[in-house]
C-alpha cells in the first residue's frame, strides 16, 4: 500500500510541476477545447477525450533519481467555476535509456518506480458511485502498453492502453484505444 501511495504521489507531483508552463495562446480561450492536441481513450468503453489547452501537459527529460529519462503525458478536463478537475488520464513514462520512437509493453518494478508505462485516471464523478476517484497501473500486477509513433522537439505522439485500478476498492477500469498527440516541452537537453 505504501509503494501504491508513493507511485501516485510521484506521479500527480510530476503532473503538477509539469502543468505550471507558460504558453502563447494565439488570441484563444486557454479554458476551450482544442483540436489540435489531445489525450482520448475509451475508459471501460466509453470515448473520453480530454483536450482543454490549459490544462495538458507533455514533457521529456531526466532525473537525477537513477538517471531515469522520463515522458510525463496529462491531460484534465475543468470543472465548472472553482469546482477544479473533473477528469484526468496521465501517462508517467520512464526509462533507463534515452525514449525514442517504439512500442513499451509491461512495466518493470524500480527502487524509484517503474521503467515503462505507468497510467492513471481519475474522474471525480466516480466518488458518487464508489467513494474513489484514482485509479493506477497495478503495481503487483501491471498491465499497459505505450506506443510512441512520433517524437520531435516539439511534439509527441502515439498510443497506450491498460488496466488501472484503485486498491481500496473492488474492480478495475480498462483503458483501451488510447491515443495522444500534445505539445511537448523538452528539459534538460
Amino acid at each position: 500500500m505504501k509503494i501504491f501511495i508513493k507511485h501516485v504521489g510521484l506521479l500527480f507531483l510530476f503532473a503538477i510541476i509539469l502543468s505550471c508552463s507558460s504558453d502563447d495562446d494565439n488570441g484563444r480561450n486557454p479554458q476551450d477545447p482544442t483540436d489540435e492536441y489531445f489525450i482520448k481513450a475509451n475508459i471501460d468503453g466509453e470515448e473520453k477525450v480530454l483536450n482543454f489547452e490549459n490544462f495538458m501537459t507533455a514533457e521529456l527529460g531526466t532525473l537525477p533519481i537513477n538517471d531515469l529519462y522520463k515522458l510525463v503525458l496529462s491531460a484534465s478536463r475543468p470543472g465548472g467555476s472553482g469546482e477544479g478537475i473533473q477528469e484526468s488520464i496521465s501517462i508517467d513514462f520512464s526509462l533507463d535509456n534515452p525514449i525514442t520512437v517504439g512500442v513499451y509493453n509491461q512495466p518493470e518494478d524500480l527502487p524509484v518506480g517503474f521503467l515503462h508505462a505507468l497510467i492513471s485516471y481519475q474522474n471525480v464523478n466516480l466518488s458518487d458511485e464508489i467513494g474513489e476517484t484514482i485509479f493506477v497501473t497495478d503495481i503487483n500486477n501491471p498491465v499497459s502498453s505505450l506506443e510512441i509513433t512520433e517524437l520531435t522537439e516539439n511534439t509527441v505522439k502515439g498510443t497506450f492502453s491498460g488496466i488501472v485500478q484503485n486498491p481500496l476498492v473492488e474492480g478495475n477500469i480498462n483503458i483501451t484505444n488510447g491515443e495522444f498527440f500534445l505539445n511537448l516541452v523538452v528539459i534538460n537537453k
